[in-house]
């Protein structure tokens, strides 16, 4: 069994220059992906990793950067 664990998080947080977002990502390990929404309810497709316990750190395509918390 190559991925012990597969789970579906609701997520909140922030982008780079503080706006909030939320969203849902299905993480496998360590890294995940999915798709959070800004204030403006544009879907944003992100890439994420665990950096903290409940705390995870995203990227988008564009390279923006953001931080989630799982709800």
């Amino acid at each position: 069994m190559d991925n012990p664990y597969e789970y579906n998080y609701d997520v909140s947080g922030v982008d780079e220059n503080g706006n909030e977002v939320v969203g849902n990502v299905d993480m496998q390990g360590k890294y995940g992906e999915g798709y959070i929404y800004d204030e403006e309810d544009n879907e944003i497709y992100i890439d994420a990793e665990w950096i903290n316990n409940g705390e995870l750190e995203a990227t988008d395509q564009d390279g923006n950067n953001y931080e989630l918390e799982v709800d």
